[in-house]
């Protein structure tokens, strides 16, 4: 016997997080993609690996870590000096 689908909403319980590569983190910051893969390799920026070799930053870890690291500007971008 077919049992009928109630069309009822699946709820999802991931959040809908925005991953950056880290070559656009660079980009944003205006800084050498070199210097962001230093930064999650130091601790610095929080990061996931999903490959080898390949970091992906939510959005809201780089905003973090902007706040922390910059005087309100992201040209005073230091971290490690905080």
């Amino acid at each position: 016997m077919r049992h009928k689908r109630q069309n009822q909403p699946i709820e999802d319980k991931q959040e809908d997080y925005q991953f950056l590569t880290t070559r656009e983190v660079a980009e944003h910051l205006r800084v050498h993609q070199r210097t962001v893969q230093r930064w999650i390799s130091l601790g610095h920026l929080k990061a996931t690996k999903v490959g080898p070799r390949v970091w992906r930053v939510r959005r809201e870890d780089l905003d973090a870590f902007i706040k922390t690291n910059t005087s309100g500007r992201e040209e005073d971008l230091r971290p490690g000096d905080n």
